[in-house]
């Protein structure tokens, strides 16, 4: 029999309520950090009225999974006026870049699946850390725009359309061709929604103050042509929705509810409209489609904690869950940082249970306290430390090619599409304290990376279970990591380099093309690409060139008769490599002095 991990608060401040208490509800827990203070001020103003002008610096990193869990791999990530695609882990990183400081919003943007979108107050101290789980676009049923129609998801998702009710997305101009309705819904019991769900759970209501949301579900539409353009809801028509409500929400759920869109520049839900409960599902009518939220406003509480081990050492990337003891029987989920903080925002004066795991996937073995919310403003747990038979310590240093410590590197250890990243000091030493789902000895993968000499390990497999493990002397050394674009035209000579700049590799598919972009940073306003055809591409082939086009050194496209040296070409999540030099003709038909060279990562 396994024995029950205890935990212990530590607090600069009286405790809420006598006894634990603690973070986020209803789904959502930002690992960005405050100050722990012990501040138990009521601040109701500065979280009723939003504000979208104040600007901040913001850090944050995180892990996108498909919907079977994989690391979704060259998803397009955006924060701020920065952009990158994520590696072969499904790991992002975004350091110092401006945003706004109470709405800061990050999108990732993959082929096939909607946009996934968090949102979150910055706190310019410490990073924030998210695990996204994308949603693909699921086909649920194609109608006639002059006819109208009505489409029904497998999870009775219903959605019915008048006669005449779609125009064209881009102009406004009516269609009368065949619809395709493309589909989610997102169950409110699913222990995966906080990863699914866009924004966080604050809104604007309809007198335009910013409340705390607690769901009874939700779900994400669109509208496509069978081209593929994009449609909508045409101006001034509406649609019906049938959204199911689960068994466990029946008993809770109010006879009427608003509805809330979500706004993907603001990232924050925006009250509009209603619906009513007609037995198992809610009715209502839209005007437009994005993601539709049915939730119950309230006020709200900011709370934060850090979770340590019972060394003091900070419990990294760890889940952690609360449900309401007074209804709707929803769970939420959020993540701790590096530092193991998290913070957010929660309904007030409400009973919960708090539960520490792994993963969604590991809610067995875990600690459970009751706690309870009071007031309104910020309110600071302190160090909640965890003492667990199921806890795993993972130590070790970073060595440089040379054998000399790793002054700027980190570790990934993944297993299973569970991943957990953590930086290692200027001395290249590391470690990672994980609250395990059993004591077993598990395989585990570790790759090592020296972000000075753009080398990574090759994967290093590890048996490892709870305890300690002293993994000694690693070497982040074996495939270099370079990526750049080098462009001269006429002489003149612009470079890009990873991870001081921004460099992509895309694959459109249907299209047999690759195309290779770059942006300078911190900006993102200077730019180069070109693509290449990618029919037969291997080491030593000669590929077409399509055109080249760069701000920097003014646009310049190529004729049919230039091609690149392909140098390397590795597996998907490898490297590809290539170089041209030639005249090309530019703008005005100007024949034009041309090479650069590349090495970027294949995300295809």
């Amino acid at each position: 029999m396994i024995q029950q991990p205890t935990m212990r608060i530590t607090q600069s401040a009286p405790p809420l309520w006598g006894s634990l208490i603690i973070f986020c509800l209803s789904l959502f827990l930002l690992s960005c950090k405050k100050d722990i203070k012990g501040d138990t001020s009521v601040i109701t103003d500065e979280w009723e009225m939003p504000d979208f002008d104040s600007r901040s610096i913001a850090s944050v990193s995180g892990f996108v999974t498909d919907e079977n869990g994989r690391p979704a791999t060259g998803a397009l990530v955006r924060f701020g006026i920065a952009q990158l695609r994520t590696d072969d882990q499904g790991y992002f990183s975004f350091n110092e870049v401006e945003v706004p400081r109470h709405h800061a919003v990050l999108t990732v943007s993959k082929d096939g699946y909607f946009n996934a979108i968090k949102s979150f107050s910055v706190n310019e101290s410490q990073p924030a850390f998210f695990r996204i789980k994308i949603l693909p676009k699921v086909h649920i049923g194609t109608f006639d725009a002059a006819q109208g129609g009505l489409v029904r998801s497998v999870d009775d998702l219903r959605i019915i359309f008048s006669h005449g009710s779609v125009m064209y997305q881009s102009n406004g101009n009516e269609y009368t061709g065949n619809v395709q309705v493309y589909a989610q819904w997102l169950n409110p019991a699913s222990p995966d929604l906080v990863d699914m769900m866009p924004g966080d759970w604050r809104a604007l209501d309809a007198s335009g103050r910013l409340k705390y949301l607690i769901t009874y579900g939700m779900i994400a539409v669109e509208l496509q042509a069978p081209s593929g353009e994009a449609l909508q809801i045409a101006s001034g028509r509406q649609a019906d929705i049938r959204i199911p409500v689960p068994s466990g929400f029946t008993a809770h759920a109010p006879a009427n509810i608003p509805l809330w869109h979500f706004d993907e520049q603001k990232g924050l839900w925006i009250e509009e409209g209603s619906a009513v409960l007609q037995g198992d599902h809610y009715a209502g009518s839209v005007r437009h489609f994005s993601f539709w939220n049915l939730d119950y406003p309230t006020a709200m509480v900011h709370l934060d904690m850090t979770i340590q081990d019972a060394s003091g050492a900070p419990v990294s990337n760890a889940m952690v869950a609360i449900s309401s003891l007074d209804g709707p029987a929803n769970r939420s989920f959020g993540y701790t940082n590096d530092e193991g903080y998290i913070s957010g925002f929660v309904p007030a004066n409400r009973r919960w249970k708090l539960e520490l795991s792994s993963s969604t996937q590991c809610l067995n073995n875990t600690s459970s306290i009751n706690f309870q919310t009071v007031g309104s403003g910020n309110q600071s747990l302190g160090v909640i430390q965890l003492s667990s038979p199921l806890m795993m310590h993972i130590r070790g240093k970073l060595l440089n090619c040379q054998g000399g410590p790793v002054t700027q590197g980190r570790a990934i250890l993944y297993k299973e599409g569970l991943h957990y990243e953590v930086a290692a000091d200027d001395q290249g030493y590391f470690s990672l304290s994980y609250l395990m789902c059993t004591p077993l000895q598990q395989s585990w993968q570790l790759i090592l990376f020296d972000e000075v000499s753009q080398q990574q390990s090759l994967p290093i497999s590890f048996m490892l279970g709870a305890g300690e493990h002293q993994l000694g002397d690693l070497r982040a050394c074996g495939e270099s990591t370079e990526q750049y674009i080098f462009l001269t035209v006429n002489g003149q000579t612009s470079n890009m380099r990873m991870p001081e700049d921004s460099i992509a590799h895309l694959v459109y598919p249907g299209i047999s093309s690759i195309s290779i972009y770059g942006w300078r940073r911190p900006n993102f306003t200077e730019y180069m690409a070109f693509n290449i055809n990618d029919s037969g591409i291997a080491v030593g082939s000669r590929q077409r060139m399509g055109g080249i086009n760069s701000n920097i050194l003014s646009f310049i496209n190529t004729t049919s008769q230039n091609y690149v040296d392909i140098t390397e070409y590795g597996p998907v999540n490898g490297f590809m490599a290539g170089r041209f030099s030639g005249v090309v003709i530019g703008q005005g038909y100007i024949p034009q002095n041309v090479s650069f060279e590349f090495r970027v990562r294949r995300r295809r």
